[in-house]
């Protein structure tokens, strides 16, 4: 075991171009009852009478979840279509910013729930693309912890001594398993990819904390089928109790205290699980990044995706530089819990 931590040296990310708002949404949803909306968005003072069925649909999104717009892929075959692109073209930003090519690329862990094959593994596409040879790799699937996750094994195996720098990538087309009949899921999910490349260096990630916990109230995904969401409010109270404990648990493997970090990036479940997440933390709402209004649900590359956003400036109010202490959480189904404290 080596003395040496995993540096975050170059980040990535990558959108579909096709961009739907969610009055654009509103022609792919079916089954969306706004007589509820309606009454919901009353109970709030909005003057609903006034508003069409599509500016109804828009509300009500942005008030339940904060989102106003996503990215979502236009199908295999187009130029932004499966998996396997998304992750490349991320992989290939990363390394770009990164300065660093193929020959260089020791490792690569990738993270997906939604790879266009099953086999050839996503680890094992992504490599080819890049034009890596003779490297190792794998996939794992931990749901929206997914680039927490994969940066986590980049880590220990950096530390060990084997590797010196490993490609770290989270990609997910929820589209391809989105009911859109089911406006409750419909209006939260949506596509993208992110990815790091992280390096042997003497600072950088300071601690990982990783947790199992089972519970089938969470998102399920059967196997050929559509995700499904379970439990209602428990899942939100169970989400920022999850990333809280996480984020804490994380802490306390550190040298540091909340007081000490500088910017946090949760998993971009729902803004208002955000929101409750940094008043259970005591923390201002300006420490944390917020990109699902623009991007949605991603999953396990939602923090990838807002990491990369947030190092290139991307966000307004929101930089991260290097010397900046950075705090990521996540909750996924399953469910799982994740967190990472880096000195970026």
């Amino acid at each position: 075991m080596t003395n040496k931590t995993a540096q975050i040296i170059g980040t990535g990310s990558y959108l579909p171009q096709r961009v739907v708002t969610n009055q654009a949404l509103k022609e792919m949803v079916g089954n969306f009852t706004s007589d509820r909306a309606r009454a919901s968005l009353s109970k709030k003072g909005v003057d609903v009478e006034a508003l069409t069925e599509a500016e109804l649909f828009d509300e009500w999104i942005k008030r339940v979840t904060g989102i106003r717009q996503r990215h979502l892929s236009a199908g295999r075959n187009s130029p932004s279509g499966d998996t396997e692109e998304l992750a490349f073209q991320a992989a290939k930003e990363a390394m770009q910013v990164a300065g660093v090519g193929a020959d260089e690329i020791d490792f690569v862990v990738a993270a997906s729930f939604t790879p266009q094959f099953v086999i050839p593994n996503l680890a094992c596409s992504i490599a080819h693309l890049i034009g890596a040879k003779e490297i190792g790799g794998f996939v794992l699937n931990t749901a929206c912890t997914g680039f927490i996750d994969a940066l986590g094994d980049a880590y220990y195996r950096i530390r060990s001594g084997e590797y010196e720098t490993i490609l770290v990538v989270a990609v997910e087309i929820l589209s391809k398993v989105t009911d859109y009949s089911d406006p409750t899921t419909a209006v939260l999910f949506a596509d993208g990819a992110g990815a790091a490349v992280v390096q042997a260096a003497e600072s950088g990630i300071v601690s990982f904390y990783s947790e199992l916990d089972y519970s089938a109230d969470h998102i399920i995904l059967e196997e050929g089928g559509f995700l499904r969401m379970g439990g209602g409010p428990l899942v939100q109270r169970r989400a920022v109790n999850a990333m809280a404990k996480a984020a804490l648990s994380c802490l306390d493997k550190s040298p540091y205290e909340l007081k000490d970090i500088d910017y946090v990036i949760p998993h971009q479940a729902n803004e208002r699980i955000t929101r409750a997440l940094a008043k259970k933390l005591g923390l201002p709402m300006g420490k944390f990044c917020v990109t699902i209004d623009r991007y949605g649900n991603t999953s396990g590359s939602s923090v990838a995706i807002a990491l990369d956003k947030a190092v290139k400036g991307e966000i307004e109010g929101y930089h991260i530089e290097r010397g900046k202490r950075v705090l990521l959480t996540g909750v996924g189904g399953g469910y799982t819990l994740s967190s990472m404290v880096i000195d970026y």
